[in-house]
């Protein structure tokens, strides 16, 4: 009489039954479930960070600001207008800057989804910073104004009039949908 050895394990089990098979239904019902997480997950993380952009783009201004208050009162009345790579020069500055890209022969200020360039505010004295996104909608939305009296101002930019390399418009007066940022 020949007596069987049971072996450990599934070794014993049949080939097929090694593996475990997954009905279609399940397959299905798992590639829905991943179908909504991708199409609710990727605008969410769009949003984020095109907020992201945005408070970086206010952050940027903030730096700005007592350089260009300092630089503006040196400076005599008629002299030619400052380009912003002149306006980051001092080493504070520059070294937080250091990930940005200067455009235009140093008028224009390429960072965080966000274009900055210098700009005559209406109805101010001085230059002011206009910020805008580099692609409406991908990079941020909102434009910004940072205003010879220390102010910074937010516009919904909602028909995408400031956009890409060139704005279509010089910064409304500040009564033209513009309020007092955070």
């Amino acid at each position: 009489m020949r007596t069987r050895a049971v072996l450990p394990g599934p070794a014993h089990l049949p080939r097929r039954a090694r593996f475990v098979r997954i009905s279609t239904a399940a397959l299905l019902s798992l590639g829905a479930i991943l179908a909504v997480l991708v199409f609710v997950s990727i605008p969410r993380l769009r949003s984020l960070a095109q907020q992201e952009n945005e408070a970086d783009a206010h952050a940027t201004l903030e730096l700005f600001r007592g350089a260009l208050t300092v630089l503006a009162a040196e400076r005599p009345a008629r002299a030619p207008p400052l380009s912003l790579e002149e306006l980051a020069r001092p080493a504070p500055i520059s070294r937080s800057l250091s990930d940005g890209e200067f455009l235009a022969d140093g008028l224009v200020l390429r960072r965080h989804g966000y274009l900055f360039r210098l700009v005559e505010v209406p109805g101010a004295q001085g230059p002011g910073i206009l910020a805008w996104p580099w692609e409406h909608g991908t990079t941020g939305k909102a434009a910004f104004l940072f205003t010879p009296d220390g102010r910074i101002f937010r516009h919904p930019n909602t028909p995408a009039s400031w956009n890409g390399p060139t704005p279509s418009l010089e910064p409304a007066p500040i009564d033209g949908g513009w309020f007092l940022a955070f």
